[in-house]
């Protein structure tokens, strides 16, 4: 996310990329076999969660397990299948509560505590919410009619509701050196970066008509607390530029990368990530690298109305 006081002087942008063909992704069919390629990835990662509940499973272990690369596993996971892991992960409990209620004569405390829940109250609710019953209630029903769990396959739509029209590319980007300042917290709140980031290249001169403002999100907000989230607020700069203090000098690597390009309020910006890791991604078939993504911000948001603001989501491929 872009602080509004930033680019005033820096109204031309440097094109440092080249495109290889310009993908519509409304209107363009389906390729199925990419597709189906990604859905039985999530499949091998979902069966691999069914095996392994009542252990915790980092991420990276997960994202190795379906063969994806442990920066964008979350992204497509929860863009794919309508959920985070975690939730993903309570859901199978459930159904392995459901199916001892059903199965067994159990005490309902014990198949609580199995599931996670220290408390009936909690589990009782969590329960409801699911299966619209209590557990007792639902004991009763199962007598009359067994459970029956879905296959994990069923639990991935073909293609994910809704559509943004976007327009997606294929570039190459050399590599961008950048000043950055880190950021930990809600993304919301990165003002504060911005601003240092931005006084500190005022007094060096370093503003100018070709400065490139990026952002990079490392962590996945459904998936990690809101005050450990981190944030590069970046601008580019020459290569000979040294830090300070609080402001680092990193490399953006260059290579092949997707990119996205969303119009509007940064507030879409969430919406664009799904569409892109969970429709296009699975049907163009690329396996995106072992790096961050990062946001091009192409125009002032003091001077711009929200509607109007483009930012450019840039993922690394191999």
């Amino acid at each position: 996310m872009m602080h509004k006081n930033w680019l005033k002087m820096a109204r031309n942008v440097k094109q440092s990329m080249m495109p290889a063909g310009m993908v519509r992704l409304r209107g363009e069919t389906m390729n199925r076999v990419c597709s189906v390629d990604y859905r039985m990835r999530l499949v091998r990662v979902m069966n691999y969660i069914d095996a392994n509940l009542d252990r915790d499973l980092p991420l990276e272990e997960l994202a190795a397990e379906a063969c994806f690369s442990a920066f964008h596993f979350h992204r497509v996971f929860r863009s794919m299948l309508g959920m985070t892991v975690a939730g993903y992960v309570r859901r199978r409990k459930l159904v392995r509560a459901a199916r001892r209620l059903s199965d067994t004569g159990d005490p309902v405390v014990d198949i609580a505590l199995e599931a996670g829940y220290g408390a009936h109250e909690s589990f009782t609710r969590a329960f409801r919410s699911m299966y619209g019953l209590s557990p007792s209630e639902f004991r009763e029903q199962s007598k009359l009619k067994p459970v029956i769990s879905p296959d994990a396959l069923e639990l991935i739509p073909l293609l994910p509701p809704g559509g943004i029209d976007m327009d997606i590319s294929i570039k190459t980007f050399e590599p961008i050196c950048v000043a950055c300042v880190r950021h930990v917290g809600p993304y919301a709140a990165c003002e504060p970066a911005w601003q240092k980031l931005c006084g500190w290249a005022g007094q060096k001169g370093l503003l100018g008509p070709d400065t490139l403002a990026i952002g990079i999100s490392y962590d996945e907000p459904s998936s990690t607390p809101a005050e450990l989230l981190r944030f590069d607020a970046c601008m580019s700069v020459p290569d000979s530029v040294q830090g300070e203090g609080e402001v680092g000098i990193k490399t953006i690597p260059g290579g092949k990368y997707a990119v996205a390009v969303h119009v509007g309020s940064y507030s879409g910006l969430e919406q664009a990530y799904k569409e892109f890791y969970g429709r296009w991604l699975p049907e163009q078939g690329h396996k995106p690298r072992d790096e961050p993504a990062f946001e091009i911000y192409r125009n002032d948001p003091s001077f711009t109305p929200a509607e109007k603001l483009i930012t450019e989501i840039c993922v690394p491929l191999e």
